[in-house]
């Protein structure tokens, strides 16, 4: 378990990639990451994964969030911003 701490202090990052969602029995912890592009050759371009945030929260707060992340999805369908597509499909959005 991580103690809170009491800096005042953070900091902003972007993420476009949940690396991993993880419960340890006690804690959530739920790591994000950055795609960044790289070269491989020199006409074949590919990306790493750079884990830029740990956030770890108790289970509690991971329910409020998931309430909180699942009717701002709702309003993004609503506004038409994005669509959820059929169960059972490979496509991603």
């Amino acid at each position: 378990m991580l103690e809170p701490t009491e800096t005042g202090s953070h900091t902003s990052v972007f993420a476009n990639h949940v690396r991993m969602i993880h419960f340890d029995g006690r804690d959530v912890w739920l790591v994000l990451a950055e795609k960044r592009p790289r070269l491989v050759e020199d006409t074949k371009a590919d990306y790493s994964l750079c884990e830029v945030a740990r956030l770890v929260l108790s289970p509690l707060t991971a329910a409020v969030l998931h309430e909180q992340l699942t009717n701002m999805v709702q309003l993004f369908e609503q506004q038409g911003l994005i669509k959820r597509l059929s169960p059972g499909t490979a496509t991603t959005q």
